[in-house]
């Protein structure tokens, strides 16, 4: 047995089918997902975030699976928020298609994910692991009316910083609005 296979409890064998059997469940969200940030712009980083995250945890491995104390109430009750969101957008999604059931479908999948995390490795590694855990949530697209909200701060943020700039410089600038 090689030093890295000691490292390496079964509980991540396990985590692994856990999170493909989540996927799978989760796959019409998740599909959908992938829809958008191909035709987006504005999502088109959602498909590397999940590789991230995973390089992050893959680097801090030997440090991250020393302390495995699974919490089972915790995983228990992320779970259930993760399902009821899970539920809750499938239902959002059926009265309205077109809608933001998105959001709610892609946090009700990473609550599930985490859960698993919980369950399978513990909250002290939660943790130990909490960036590349939390990191994940780039991977929910915005709601539309926050996103239109987020878009106009920043145009009006730029139009700002751009007159002081012009203005500094001694550039005659005409801002209307």
């Amino acid at each position: 047995m090689t030093t890295r296979t000691a490292h390496m409890p079964g509980g991540t064998v396990w985590f692994g089918a856990y999170a493909a059997a989540c996927a799978a469940v989760f796959w019409e969200p998740l599909h959908a997902l992938t829809q958008v940030a191909l035709t987006s712009d504005t999502y088109s980083h959602i498909l590397l975030i999940p590789f991230i995250s995973l390089f992050l945890l893959w680097m801090e491995r030997e440090r991250l699976l020393k302390g495995l104390e699974p919490n089972h109430l915790s995983a228990g009750i992320l779970l259930c928020g993760g399902v009821l969101a899970g539920a809750f957008a499938r239902r959002a999604a059926s009265i309205s298609p077109g809608g933001d059931w998105l959001t709610l479908a892609i946090l009700g999948f990473l609550c599930v994910i985490w859960a698993g995390f919980l369950f399978f490795y513990g909250s002290s590694v939660f943790k130990d692991a909490l960036f590349p855990l939390l990191f994940l949530l780039l991977m929910v697209p915005l709601p539309g009316f926050l996103l239109d909200r987020f878009i106009e701060w920043l145009q009006v943020g730029s139009a700002d910083v751009a007159e002081v700039i012009f203005r500094l410089s001694g550039t005659p600038v005409l801002r209307e609005d």
